[in-house]
């Protein structure tokens, strides 16, 4: 599966912050600390949307390897 770029309009100081507070949810005392992986750095965000019907559902979004992103 392949995506088209994205560019997004914000400072690399400012995704900075993002993509550590993203890597402290996985690798920090976050809430997705249980997908640790030796020698992956793995980067995400967990959330949970309200479901009207039942359960609530559990959300991650992440990446890895973190480091080697780029920005355009």
């Amino acid at each position: 599966m392949t995506f088209d770029d994205k560019v997004v309009n914000i400072s690399k100081s400012t995704f900075d912050i993002v993509r550590e507070g993203m890597f402290k949810v996985v690798n920090g005392n976050g809430t997705a600390r249980h997908i640790r992986l030796p020698n992956i750095s793995i980067a995400g965000k967990t959330g949970t949307s309200q479901n009207p019907h039942g359960k609530d559902h559990a959300l991650f979004i992440g990446f890895a390897p973190m480091r080697t992103l780029k920005l355009r």
